[in-house]
């Protein structure tokens, strides 16, 4: 069954094939959406799942059974970003604006904040590792206050130590 939307310059066509169960959406001569029980899937490249009359992109809450890919057709983990330009992962406490990040560039790897607050790594609910803002590192153990460049609240076991006075 076919539904034909025509006018002088353009037409698109909704189709249903009632043996696979699918509907599929004809514009501007090609395919641009196909619907069956299962999937929604997105013909191209540059689509967009907008619940707003802006077509911002946001849609509210969204629930994937599978994996998610950004920037990739294949993600092999549930959550995999892909970019030729730093991907970033971003995340924001917009009630104090504190930002987190995890990022793969050209050359490194990087994980760490985006202003001028403590990085704290945990381990089963403890801060064990803190980076602050000045660059100072604390490897906690029990209640350390950092006032150093290194700071070790704990015991320091070392195959070789030098030590150098400038």
């Amino acid at each position: 069954s076919e539904l034909y939307f025509n006018d002088a310059s353009t037409a698109g066509v909704i189709s249903y094939n009632h043996g696979s169960d699918q509907f599929t959406l004809f514009t501007g001569g090609g395919i641009r959406q196909k619907i069956n029980s299962s999937t929604i899937e997105f013909v191209g490249a540059n689509y967009k799942i907008s619940g707003s009359s802006s077509s911002t992109g946001s849609f509210g809450l969204g629930h994937f059974a599978g994996n998610v890919g950004i920037g990739t057709k294949n993600p092999g983990n549930p959550l995999v970003v892909e970019s030729a330009d730093d991907a970033t992962i971003r995340v924001k406490d917009t009630s104090s604006n504190i930002r987190t990040f995890l990022q793969a560039t050209d050359s490194d790897s990087r994980v760490g904040g985006n202003d001028n607050n403590p990085f704290r790594i945990y381990a089963n609910g403890t801060n064990h590792i803190t980076v602050a803002a000045d660059g100072d590192v604390t490897f906690h153990n029990g209640d350390v206050t950092m006032n150093n460049d290194l700071t070790v609240g704990g015991t320091i076991t070392a195959q070789k130590f030098a030590t150098e006075f400038v």
